[in-house]
């Protein structure tokens, strides 16, 4: 789990690591609260298929019991995805090597804590 869990962190620390795309991204972010066909579009090309790979993962810890049958995938994909995209954009900071490996095994523990409690 944390090996697949590290790499889908390094792959999306990858996809904005150029810095014109990473304030182009931003933009488009802010300009679809205004636009609700680049809001969809943004949902449908960018935001799902992150969703999609990190439920994966998840599903596949689940299978192999590193991770509980209980455990509330929207929360636990937000904890994947929410962290790393905060900090690249909004916040405009990188992430070393260093910073992925803490966050790798922070994730890992909240995600054993992020069950369903009803």
């Amino acid at each position: 789990m944390q090996a697949d869990l590290r790499q889908l962190l390094t792959a999306y620390r990858g996809q904005p690591a150029n810095p014109l795309l990473a304030l182009i991204g931003a933009e488009l972010l802010a300009e679809s609260r205004r636009d609700s066909a680049l809001a969809r579009m943004l949902h449908t090309e960018v935001a799902a298929p992150r969703r999609r790979a990190a439920h994966t993962i998840l599903r596949s810890a689940i299978d192999r019991g590193e991770l509980p049958p209980t455990l509330d995938m929207e929360l636990a994909t937000d904890l994947l995805i929410a962290p790393l995209a905060f900090r690249m954009v909004i916040l405009d900071e990188r992430s070393d090597d260093d910073y992925l490996e803490t966050l790798t095994a922070a994730t890992l523990a909240a995600l054993k804590a992020a069950v369903r409690r009803h």
